[in-house]
């Protein structure tokens, strides 16, 4: 599932997304969702994680996740000219509450 463009209000990004699963009906039942970094809210990231569900949201990259990302020593191809690394990062925010694996993907 995708997202708005950054800037929109968390209440906004949470009604966009309850609104999406409705309007899906009753026979679909999510459990993993995707977004781009317009969600990368500690707000909506923890109204995901209270609602069990599994989540990959895209994140800036900020000169702390560049460093991060540089630090990484294995990556694995998944296909021609891409490949995956996967670090796990601590965002020390006391608004932050979940540390979680983050993956990279490059070229």
């Amino acid at each position: 599932m995708y997202g708005a463009a950054p800037g929109i209000p968390i209440p906004s990004r949470m009604r966009f997304f309850r609104q999406a699963l409705l309007s899906l009906g009753r026979e679909f039942h999510v459990t993993h969702v995707l977004f781009d970094n317009g969600f990368y809210e500690v707000a909506f990231i923890d109204y995901l994680e209270d609602n069990r569900f599994s989540y990959i949201i895209a994140v800036p990259l900020s000169h702390t996740i560049q460093r991060e990302i540089l630090q990484v020593k294995q990556w694995n191809p998944i296909s021609k000219g891409v490949e995956v690394g996967e670090f796990t990062f601590e965002y020390h925010d006391r608004k932050w509450m979940h540390p979680g694996a983050m993956w990279w993907y490059g070229s």
